[in-house]
């Protein structure tokens, strides 16, 4: 009967996300692991991929009930989550016993250290974190005043932005990050220490209280599923980091097929970073990309028809990224195709919410691998900077780039805020929610696509 094919349909569905997470080469019973990972600190596991150290010693970053197991008490526990939510040092705060401070100070992990921290005019910090093996990270702590006068009052709140990763190997043309490369996996801990992190900056500021986590910092969180799993389950779990799970964000450039229905399984919302529909311009701009457009999509919407299978409707919304350059990707026929890229979620009855970014500045270093910028060209002056923008441009950076097939003779710019505004319209026109993000931080780098970190060749050798 119809129950029975549901059901049938249902087994299916699970059958597809395990599938997905054997391709991937991780082990298939993390889908029957407890919701918050073991005390011990685990590795992050990530084929081809250099590893987070360990040190045998204890995490804070546990459930109630197992950090209550080596503190002696879930009281403890609990107090110990409380001086975490609110900004506070467990380690030192009074409000922790002092039989757990000592235990804290002897079995546990310290949290990675803030090693700079820059403010933007906008009121926008971005932190500069410290690791153990002497790798670097940013983050960014993004306060927003809200509008409590508008037709629909929006609350003041902050969202903070992480990063899953040392790096990236995605190499997008326009994002600082990927100019790195990948170095190495985060771990669990290491990815919602940043949020712990960013809890005291909004205490020290008295920014608005923390609303939402986005994934959007620096590598890419489906090439560390694992520990981005077990990072998203801390974030939303109630005696934890307390989060709801419509307020974590995972986006992704989609690194295959597999990777995003296994994504299906995050308790948490889904972002896609489109960037360009057509195929040729998206391996331009996101030169690792080995599928089709469609067969990425079609992804998507496999994963929405099991979250929606499984009942968590609220989750069932895709936001899509697309970075609009001058003249590269931001026409009217790039918004065309688009629109029907997404056209068969929307038939499928779910909604997609398209966010437009407007590009932000990196230098021409994203395109060539050079420390040479764009500023710098241009400060040359002349036909002299010119000549050596397009030398640069004509560098092909991956396999799937011949040399002038889109950015020769292009400078890479933010797109015309009147093209922006078309852009939008097209979309809008097609039927879809549409979006022009604000650019926050971008004075101090701490924009979307800016972030990156310098490594000292000795940390570089840290073996894990």
């Amino acid at each position: 009967g119809a129950e029975s094919r549901r059901v049938l349909g249902l087994m299916m569905s699970r059958a597809a996300l395990l599938f997905a997470f054997v391709a991937l080469g991780h082990r298939a019973d993390c889908l029957r692991a407890p919701a918050i990972p073991s005390l011990q600190r685990g590795r992050a596991s990530a084929p081809h991929c250099a590893l987070a150290p360990t040190t045998g010693r204890q995490t804070v970053f546990a459930s109630v009930e197992e950090l209550g197991r080596a503190l002696d008490g879930t009281g403890k526990a609990k107090l110990v989550w409380a001086a975490l939510r609110a900004g506070r040092d467990p380690w030192t705060d009074e409000s922790v016993t002092p039989k757990a401070r000592a235990l804290l100070a002897h079995q546990f992990d310290p949290l990675p250290t803030e090693a700079a921290r820059t403010v933007a005019s906008d009121g926008t910090v971005k932190l500069l974190v410290s690791l153990r093996d002497g790798l670097q990270i940013e983050s960014v702590v993004i306060p927003f005043a809200g509008r409590p006068t508008a037709p629909k009052p929006v609350e003041p709140r902050t969202t903070v932005c992480v990063s899953s990763q040392v790096g990236c190997s995605r190499g997008c043309v326009f994002c600082a990050t990927g100019k790195m490369g990948l170095i190495r996996n985060l771990s669990a801990e290491e990815i919602v220490a940043q949020v712990a992190l960013a809890q005291r900056v909004i205490a020290e500021r008295g920014m608005p209280k923390l609303h939402n986590v986005v994934f959007m910092g620096m590598g890419e969180p489906l090439n560390n599923p694992a520990a981005v799993r077990r990072a998203v389950l801390l974030l939303t779990d109630q005696e934890c980091f307390q989060l709801a799970r419509t307020r974590v964000s995972v986006s992704t450039v989609g690194p295959s097929p597999a990777a995003i229905v296994a994504a299906a399984g995050l308790p948490g919302m889904l972002a896609w970073s489109v960037h360009a529909a057509d195929d040729a311009k998206r391996r331009q701009l996101v030169p690792t990309t080995t599928h089709s457009m469609v067969e990425l999509r079609d992804a998507f919407l496999q994963g929405l028809h099991l979250r929606r299978s499984e009942g968590r409707r609220q989750a069932c919304t895709l936001m899509v990224a697309v970075t609009l350059m001058q003249h590269v990707n931001d026409s009217p026929s790039d918004a065309e195709a688009l629109a029907r890229l997404l056209a068969p979620i929307v038939e499928a009855g779910f909604k997609v919410c398209v966010d437009l970014i407007p590009y932000n500045d990196i230098g021409i270093a994203a395109v060539t691998g050079t420390a040479v910028t764009e500023s710098a060209m241009t400060a040359q002056g002349g036909s002299a900077g010119q000549d050596a923008f397009e030398a640069a441009l004509a560098t092909p950076v991956n396999p799937f780039s011949p040399p002038g097939t889109l950015f020769a003779g292009t400078r890479i710019s933010r797109a015309h805020h009147s093209r922006v505004n078309d852009f939008q319209a097209v979309v809008r026109a097609a039927g879809l929610a549409c979006f022009v993000r604000v650019t926050r931080g971008d004075d101090q780098s701490a924009a979307c696509g800016q972030l990156a970190t310098t490594t000292a060749a000795a940390a570089m050798g840290a073996s894990p």
